[in-house]
């Protein structure tokens, strides 16, 4: 068999965002609505987690279409503490709406505390995070997902990969750390079942917890999580600290899958925001992190290491780059999203 030819196209995030805003607009969202989806879905591209970028807009506006949704709710607050009911709205829409709060409570009180239940995929956690450093502050967010993995010794998934992300201003860049609690994201598996690619060894286990490179035996399987059994259990805990204080009908084991647009995921958060000034003057808070920081990077060096990055500098670096030379997406992402356009009638994205 012949090689064969892939195809790349560059986009700047205001042409990804311009057409993306048509998509949504297709779905019944308003303007202010659009914005929050987009926002947070090119921010992933711009950092380079482009599985969790603009070609999530697929699922988000197939459930749009096909599963109602109300009006965001409160339905318990205090000085401090906020709970929501999402009401089926697309996660960003919710995740977003809920640190803005905590950040808002924050500012006044110290420290801010959003806990969301009905929601739905919400992209990275590091973007609500980011909300509160952008702030001159930190933020953390944790969220349920859907089951991706067994209990450790089982082989049932009953756990979800849930995210959570811990960001704090930093001297130069933000230090923002953003993971779930496997060796890879559900996401990189999608992308290599779109892309006709193996996985690497050691990311994934079929239905029978047998190693496996077949990326759609791992789709239908489990993922390996990090630490052995610490990944389960920090998956466990994220679970609690999201479910169960937002009193959502559903643990991880009951979220649904990203891809099941004809029912609520009902996927549930929670998002924190602390105002540094009020326990330290934010100067020194950050000369202590560029102190900390030239400490990590001076470390002695493995040969063929030629940099030691802290969390999310790498992200940061290729934010700098995409916003400048643009995002680039594979030709069968741009080939679904363009077939999905069409069924809406919506103007496809150049292919240039």
């Amino acid at each position: 068999m012949g090689n064969v030819q892939i195809n790349n196209y560059t986009y700047s995030h205001h042409e990804l965002k311009d057409w993306g805003n048509k998509v949504l607009l297709k779905c019944g969202l308003n303007e202010e609505e659009c914005e929050y989806i987009l926002d947070v879905l090119i921010h992933s591209n711009l950092r380079g987690v482009d599985t969790h970028g603009i070609i999530r807009i697929i699922d988000y506006a197939n459930r749009l279409i096909k599963s109602p949704r109300s009006k965001i709710d409160i339905v318990n607050e205090t000085q401090t503490l906020t709970v929501i009911d999402g009401k089926n709205n697309p996660g960003p829409i919710c995740a977003s709406y809920a640190m803005k709060i905590a950040i808002k409570k924050a500012r006044h009180f110290g420290c801010g505390v959003s806990s969301v239940r009905g929601s739905n995929h919400f992209s990275t956690a590091a973007y609500y995070s980011l909300l509160a450093v952008e702030q001159e502050m930190v933020g953390i967010t944790m969220s349920s997902s859907s089951p991706r993995i067994a209990p450790w010794g089982g082989l049932d998934a009953v756990i979800g990969n849930n995210p959570w992300s811990i960001a704090v201003p930093g001297y130069d860049f933000p230090i923002v750390l953003d993971m779930a609690n496997t060796i890879v994201a559900m996401g990189k598996i999608r992308t290599c079942m779109r892309e006709g690619k193996p996985l690497e060894p050691g990311w994934a286990m079929d239905s029978q917890g047998n190693p496996t490179t077949d990326a759609t035996e791992a789709f239908n399987g489990l993922l390996v999580p990090i630490g052995n059994y610490k990944g389960v259990g920090i998956s466990i805990m994220v679970d609690l600290l999201s479910s169960a204080i937002s009193q959502s009908i559903a643990f991880s084991n009951e979220v649904k899958r990203v891809e099941d647009s004809e029912h609520p995921q009902n996927g549930s958060h929670i998002f924190i925001a602390f105002n540094i000034s009020d326990m330290v003057d934010i100067t020194l808070f950050k000369e202590s992190i560029a102190k900390y920081t030239k400490t990590i990077k001076s470390v002695r060096r493995k040969e063929g290491c030629n940099e030691i990055f802290m969390p999310g500098e790498i992200e940061w670096r290729t934010e700098c780059d995409r916003r400048k030379s643009g995002i680039v997406l594979s030709d069968k992402a741009v080939s679904q999203l363009n077939n999905f356009a069409t069924q809406l009638g919506v103007s496809p994205l150049p292919i240039v």
